[in-house]
Parts: structure tokens; sequence; C-alpha cells
């Protein structure tokens, strides 16, 4: 049985582009993200990874349809912000293949806190607009998220 482990991304969008760093081990152009940490919030997830790997603080966007309408806050149960997808991923490690459930969210920077990113993970990091997603070496879902997030920037966009 393969392990099953809980991620979270963000695609960084801005003017059209969104910001991506290569992996080194795995040679492929990626959004910034990583597994969820025991006792820690998905989208919680997505906003610390962002920072480790980028240096930027990130502010997650609402692309839902619902308007003005406020998140359901009770003494039970709250509302989350919301992933624009979740992508169910079959990753293949050395120990063995796992699968992943990436709960992937629509951010803009709001800051750069660190210039100089020192990660293991990538040194090399860009802003990239729809042309060149598709000619990017990726994933087939990396490029369709991609491309997807750019369009409901847009749209989110034009809601203000």
């Amino acid at each position: 049985m393969p392990k099953k482990c809980i991620c979270a991304s963000a695609v960084i969008v801005n003017k059209g582009k969104v910001y991506l760093l290569k992996h080194k081990k795995l040679g492929v152009w990626l959004y910034p993200g990583g597994h969820v940490d025991s006792g820690e919030m998905p989208h919680d997830t997505a906003v610390r990874e962002t920072l480790e790997e980028t240096g930027f603080e990130i502010k997650l966007l609402n692309h839902s349809n619902r308007g003005a309408e406020k998140a359901y806050s009770g003494k039970e149960a709250h509302e989350l912000p919301k992933p624009f997808t979740i992508m169910y991923e079959n990753v293949k490690y050395k120990t063995g293949k796992h699968i992943h459930f990436d709960m992937v969210y629509l951010a803009k920077a709001t800051k750069r806190k660190r210039f100089r990113v020192s990660s293991e993970e990538s040194k090399t990091f860009k802003w990239v607009g729809p042309s060149e997603i598709k000619r990017l070496k990726t994933y087939p879902n990396v490029e369709w998220t991609l491309l997807r997030a750019l369009e409901l920037s847009k749209a989110v966009r034009k809601k203000k």
C-alpha cells in the first residue's frame, strides 16, 4: 500500500506570469510547496513553503464566485481557504511510491522577505508567461495547473 501524504502549494501570479523554481533533484520547473507538517493547516503550509523556497511572503487569493459572502465560522467548525485545485499525484521515491493529495492555492506576492534563498531544492527561479510554460520541462499536471491559475487570476482581477 503506497504512503499517502497531504501537501500544499502556491502558484504565485503577477501580471500574467507565474513564479517557478527549478527543482534540483527532479530537474523540472515547479511552483513552491511541500508536505503539511503535523498540526499545520494546508493553507499555512503553502504560505510557509513559499517563504522558505522563494523568500516571498504571499497572500492567498479568493477565486471563488461567492461574492462578498463571509466564510463560515462557528464553535465546532470553520471554513478554510479553498485551494483552486487538489491534485492526486503518484510520486515515485527511492523508498517506494507515494500518493500526494496536493492542495494548490492561487497567491500573490506581498513582499520579498529574503532576496537570497538558500534552498536545498532549488537555486534557479523565474517568472514565466503562458507561452513559456508550454515549453518548460515540467509535469503535464503542473503545466495544466499553471495555465489554469493564470486564467483564474485574470478573472479575480476583473472582479475588483
